[in-house]
């Protein structure tokens, strides 16, 4: 059994206080804490984790196939587009690492952000220097496509594993400071702020 608030093991305790957030909870009613074992609350975090980063990118893949439909008439918007599309679903799957305390689930996470993300920023720049080269008399640097795109296909892990460390750092953040918000409103009035112990894993 485990604090709905906090996370912290609650089978050993000898009162019904939990010591690492202050929120009460009694042993004969289920509703007042989580009743799992650590083993099925691991599977469920895992099984969560899949399906996000799945979902994440089905909504990539429908986001592309809508993008390619847009006439673009310039290099950044149609960049910047697709992009905005691989961002938008990586930052989906930051937020939920945030929320599910598991590196396992968290490591998932990550892999399917920036299988998000890596795509829609090569193929960014393949119809960005298409749309370029399209356009009356462009200059030759929109024929110098190679390179960026070439980078982009074996290099584009690198910035889309910075974009989501760094979205994940600050949804970690936020999650973090509502949780010691939640841990004030659960504690008592009259008991001493609760002492930080280790969690149990």
């Amino acid at each position: 059994m485990h604090c709905r608030t906090c996370d912290y093991e609650l089978s050993n305790l000898a009162t019904e206080v939990c010591p690492e957030c202050g929120r009460g909870f009694d042993r004969n009613d289920p509703s007042t804490f989580d009743p799992r074992t650590r083993r099925q609350r691991l599977l469920i975090r895992i099984a969560t984790s899949v399906a996000i980063s799945g979902l994440s990118l089905a909504a990539m893949i429908g986001g592309v196939w809508l993008a390619s439909g847009i006439d673009f008439t310039a290099f950044h918007p149609a960049l910047f587009s697709y992009v905005a599309i691989g961002a938008g679903c990586a930052l989906a799957t930051a937020i939920a690492a945030a929320c599910l305390r598991s590196w396992i689930a968290r490591a998932i996470l990550l892999v399917g952000g920036v299988l998000c993300l890596w795509p829609t920023l090569l193929l960014g720049l393949d119809r960005g220097f298409r749309v370029w080269q399209a356009q009356d008399d462009p200059p030759d640097e929109a024929f110098a496509d190679g390179g960026p795109t070439m980078g982009a296909l074996f290099m584009g892990w690198l910035p889309s594993g910075i974009f989501w460390l760094v979205t994940f750092a600050i949804a970690l953040l936020v999650a973090h400071l509502a949780r010691r918000r939640a841990h004030r409103r659960a504690t008592p009035v009259g008991m001493a702020p609760p002492t930080n112990s280790p969690h149990a894993s």
